[in-house]
C-alpha cells in the first residue's frame, strides 16, 4: 500500500512539473521523504491517524501521536542522533563554506571532493 502511495505521489509531482527541468529533479524528495517520515514516525501502524483526512480529525486527539508513545529517554537519544548526523554532514560537506551552501541550495549539487 505504500508503495502505490509514494508512487502516486512521485507521478504527480512528475507531470505537476512537465517542461521545468530543474524543478523536476528537486520535487520528487517531498514525496519521498514524507513516505520516510511515516515508515519511522509509525504513524502507518494506526489506521484512524494515517487516513486522518478520510476517518475525520476527532479520532486523532484520542490517543497521542506515536511520537509521544516511546520512552522519552529514547526520544532524546533518536534526536541526539539526528542532531550528531547533522552535524557531522554539515562538518564533511563543508557547507559551513558560503560557496558550498550557495551552490547546494541553488544546484542540488556539492563539489565532487567533498563527496569521497
Amino acid at each position: 500500500m505504500f508503495f502505490w502511495f509514494v508512487a502516486s505521489a512521485v507521478l504527480v509531482v512528475l507531470f505537476a512539473t512537465r517542461g521545468r527541468r530543474v524543478l523536476r529533479r528537486q520535487l520528487p524528495g517531498l514525496p519521498i521523504g514524507s513516505f520516510v517520515f511515516l515508515v519511522v514516525s509509525g504513524a502507518w501502524t494506526r489506521t484512524v491517524l494515517f487516513w486522518w483526512p478520510v476517518a475525520g480529525i476527532d479520532a486523532i486527539a484520542r490517543r497521542p501521536l506515536p511520537e509521544f508513545d516511546r520512552p522519552v529517554a529514547l526520544l532524546v537519544l533518536m534526536e541526539t542522533a539526528g542532531f550528531v548526523a547533522t552535524v557531522w554532514l554539515v562538518a564533511r560537506l563543508r557547507l559551513t563554506e558560503e560557496g558550498n551552501r550557495r551552490r547546494l541550495l541553488h544546484t542540488g549539487r556539492l563539489p565532487r571532493e567533498h563527496l569521497r
